[in-house]
């Protein structure tokens, strides 16, 4: 908690406008409707995509907490209340293009996830507050949410007495490791181990649907902790774990020091991480380094494999590797009661479709009668580049007309991210024989695609 005395001395702050949003997952994702009462995030994770960016830099170690502290912004409940307002309450659209876009999900109650680029519950909301007060609206039209925290305020009498009797509510705990002192070195202002399976029994105790978000999974620090962490989960009856690799971001040498040092802390062995994930064959994709499909696989996996001995379900957040789950919706919520409104005209339905169906190829008549949106979607590209590209000088593009480009070229956005299938031109699709899945996923791949 922070010094209310010290609060007052700090320079007025800045608010969060723009807290509700359809993603540019929404290629892929059944839920890509995201609301965030913060941005940034004092966790300082040394991780995050969020903080370490270099939009947003507040995660360096030449910053202190209270310049982190200084640098977070917090929305207001009037600004997440207007998007419902238009919803439910007959007030007029009045936003463009994703904001839009996410007035018309409201409406259909696409389930949100809620924590999307920080975190809900970090120790500021105990001033603020704003978290508690949209979930008293949120609950109010008994909307359903994926919340995903880490934070301790979680645990409060004051949240869990809001929460217990909130129908349409599903917990994701974001947990990479059980050894305390690592996690007090990844993530060094968010719950121990021991408080967030406290948090987990808890929620539990009241019926909640709960999950495990494992992200980012590291190879070399945490991958030892598969099976001893996968039986903790167990015992307090963990509904669902979600894994996705670390995506290294080759572009901000301090926080891959960061990340670095807590790897020797860690292992007693010097590593610069980024020459690691180069020597494992990681390549670059945007502005990170990733592994390939057929390094992350073998951990994936072990994952799906031991999640199913265990009566819990499992989902990759890779997209690569989208199909060792078992849903299109890698947070898991896709049969859970009162979230049914995934959204489903996304290369993730179609490809669980074809599998599901056993057809060795497919195209977009999959999912042609599902719903998508006629709004538009702001790319996020500079206006010479929008002019290069389109022909009216915009990069506000309609929804459909992207997805249904991504779709035709067979490349980013389209379903061969996924390693499992193959690009055959013309906006039709095949899965890979099982021959040649293996070329791709066995140790040093026929074919080391990075998606």
């Amino acid at each position: 908690m922070h010094n209310l005395s010290e609060v007052a001395k700090i320079k007025k702050r800045e608010y969060y406008s723009s807290p509700l949003s359809l993603t540019s997952q929404f290629y892929f994702c059944p839920v890509p409707l995201r609301l965030d009462t913060y941005s940034g995030c004092e966790h300082n994770c040394i991780y995050c995509f969020a903080n370490n960016s270099m939009q947003k830099f507040i995660g360096s170690s030449e910053f202190s907490q209270r310049q982190i502290y200084e640098n977070v912004k917090p929305t207001k409940l009037a600004y997440v209340k207007k998007y419902f307002d238009m919803a439910f309450e007959g007030k007029p659209n009045t936003f463009s293009n994703q904001e839009a876009i996410a007035v018309e999900c409201i409406k259909r109650k696409v389930p949100l996830h809620y924590g999307g680029m920080s975190d809900p519950c970090q120790p500021i909301e105990a001033e603020i507050g704003v978290t508690y007060e949209v979930l008293k609206l949120l609950k109010k039209y008994n909307y359903p949410v994926i919340f995903s925290t880490k934070g301790k305020l979680i645990l409060s009498d004051k949240y869990f007495d809001l929460i217990k009797d909130y129908e349409n509510f599903a917990l994701q705990i974001s947990i990479i490791d059980d050894r305390e002192n690592v996690l007090k070195l990844l993530d060094p202002n968010a719950m121990t181990f021991a408080e967030r399976i406290e948090a987990l029994k808890k929620y539990k105790s009241v019926g909640k649907w709960t999950a495990v978000r494992i992200q980012p999974f590291i190879i070399g620090l945490t991958d030892s902790r598969i099976i001893p962490m996968l039986d903790k989960f167990q015992e307090v009856g963990v509904n669902h774990i979600m894994v996705e690799g670390l995506k290294f971001m080759s572009g901000n040498k301090e926080a891959n020091e960061r990340i670095s040092k807590v790897f020797k802390e860690v292992t007693g062995e010097s590593y610069n991480l980024e020459a690691f994930y180069r020597a494992y064959s990681a390549k670059c994709s945007g502005n990170d380094l990733e592994l390939p499909s057929w390094r992350k696989y073998k951990y994936d996996k072990i994952f799906a494999e031991e999640c199913k001995k265990r009566n819990m379900t499992f989902g990759c957040a890779d997209n690569d590797l989208r199909f060792l789950g078992d849903s299109p919706c890698c947070c898991g919520i896709e049969n859970l009661k009162g979230f049914e409104n995934t959204l489903k005209h996304n290369t993730g339905h179609a490809i669980f479709r074809a599998m599901k169906q056993g057809l060795p190829n497919f195209d977009k008549s999959i999912i042609e009668q599902e719903w998508i949106s006629d709004g538009k979607f702001r790319c996020p590209m500079s206006n010479e580049n929008a002019r290069a590209r389109f022909e009216d000088g915009s990069a506000n593009r309609p929804v459909q007309e992207l997805f249904n480009n991504a779709w035709e070229k067979g490349g980013k956005n389209s379903p061969c991210d996924v390693c499992s299938v193959k690009h055959l031109g013309c906006g039709k699709y095949r899965f890979y024989t099982e021959e040649e899945l293996k070329g791709i996923l066995k140790d040093g791949g026929s074919q080391q695609r990075l998606i």
